[in-house]
């Protein structure tokens, strides 16, 4: 009797232990107002100051990885190749709250943690998983063969709309929130600013159950808050204008 005791434990254990390994496709949208086209009027060459608002309004799409696992887990931006043949320079834009490179969840510690490479040179990001008033809804439509049920919510006039699977029970998601209580397969994120309106897409492809995985925590860089990387960010984006702009005007 206590052999079976003990190998129904271990079972049990077994299945806790549990992985889950979810694909999605994000993007972020802009509908710019004229204040945010305001912004490219120093770029005085007219085809290139259309290419990059139609770059920074319609980036390309980024795919990552999520990993859960109990109160752990990562995001990892997945590589793809783009062709930018005719752009002076491609840009690259992520989805709100996500993070390129390699993301370290930890509920418990209620940590976040941010691998980023920015051209070459490595930073570790920290930050802290937001709360979230989540309002559930009995709205509910089939994603990849799962049961997903809707649920909003509202941070600083930005507005959640979420489809979570209740039954794959978790606190974690893709970004750094809590999530309505499960697993999310679908999350929208839309709010407004001086510049204009900007929608957030973030969209699962695939679902897969694994056994094990090894969780990655960020080690390599210096450290630095979100706040000192969107400046780093930032900067490079009005030396990317002045260098088009300048190899324009050289013509």
């Amino acid at each position: 009797m206590k052999k079976l005791i003990v190998l129904i434990v271990l079972v049990s254990s077994y299945v806790n232990a549990q992985f889950y390994e979810v694909e999605y496709e994000t993007q972020i949208k802009v509908k710019y107002n004229q204040k945010g086209l305001d912004f490219y009027k120093d770029i005085t060459d007219f085809e290139l100051r259309k290419q990059n608002i139609d770059q920074n309004e319609n980036p390309a799409a980024l795919e990552f990885k999520f990993i859960l696992h109990k109160d752990e887990a990562n995001t990892i931006e997945l590589p793809k190749v783009e062709n930018v043949q005719g752009q002076i320079v491609f840009i690259k834009k992520s989805a709100p709250y996500m993070y390129f490179g390699t993301t370290y969840f930890n509920t418990e510690k209620q940590e976040v943690l941010m691998q980023q490479d920015v051209y070459g040179k490595k930073y570790i990001v920290y930050d802290k998983i937001n709360n979230l008033d989540w309002k559930l809804s009995n709205e509910t439509k089939e994603i990849l063969g799962y049961k997903a049920q809707k649920a909003t919510a509202n941070f600083n006039d930005r507005i959640f709309v979420a489809w979570f699977v209740p039954e794959i029970k978790t606190d974690l998601m893709l970004i750094n929130f809590m999530s309505p209580g499960g697993l999310v397969l679908d999350l929208e994120i839309s709010y407004e600013d001086e510049m204009g309106e900007y929608f957030g897409f973030y969209k699962a492809n695939s679902v897969k159950e694994k056994s094990k995985y090894k969780i990655v925590i960020p080690t390599k860089g210096n450290k630095i808050s979100n706040d000192e990387l969107e400046k780093i960010w930032d900067d490079l984006d009005k030396r990317r204008n002045e260098v088009n702009n300048e190899g324009i005007d050289k013509k």
